[in-house]
């Protein structure tokens, strides 16, 4: 891997100073550091793992899982190809396109589920309660 390459580092946005209290972005930078020199999926960590390391660090002796995950969200919303294939193989940067499209068939699948679930509930809702009072052309 290419430290220098701009598809393989922590973005810019998550970078905070530490030296102050932690926010989500410190440790949004610090999964990601984690996280950056593990390309491909034969390099993947599971969450309990990563959690684990991410608690060896004083400042993150408390955090919890879901923190975990939202900072993993965090950097995926920053273009990080944070793949998961959801078998328990854990977390880890794709390392071409075959497996960031594996990773996007599960991930959009998920999307597309919600979508089909709160429609058919948003209809159920209209029925009940007339309009939602949401721009419907979204859905």
């Amino acid at each position: 891997m290419n430290q220098g390459d701009k598809f393989f580092t922590t973005p810019a946005s998550v970078h905070k100073d530490t030296s102050t209290q932690s926010s989500p972005g410190d440790l949004a930078a610090a999964v990601g550091a984690i996280l950056a020199p593990r390309v491909g999926l034969a390099w993947a960590i599971r969450r309990p793992d990563l959690l684990q390391l991410i608690r060896q660090k004083p400042e993150y002796k408390r955090v919890n899982d879901p923190a975990v995950r939202k900072a993993i969200e965090t950097l995926r919303e920053g273009g990080l190809q944070i793949c998961n294939l959801m078998d328990d193989s854990g977390y880890f940067i794709a390392r071409d396109n075959e497996e960031y499209l594996q990773f996007r068939e599960i991930y959009a699948g998920k999307a597309f589920t919600m979508l089909r679930i709160l429609k058919k509930m948003d209809d159920t809702a209209r029925e009940r309660w007339g309009a939602l009072g949401l721009q419907e052309k979204l859905f």
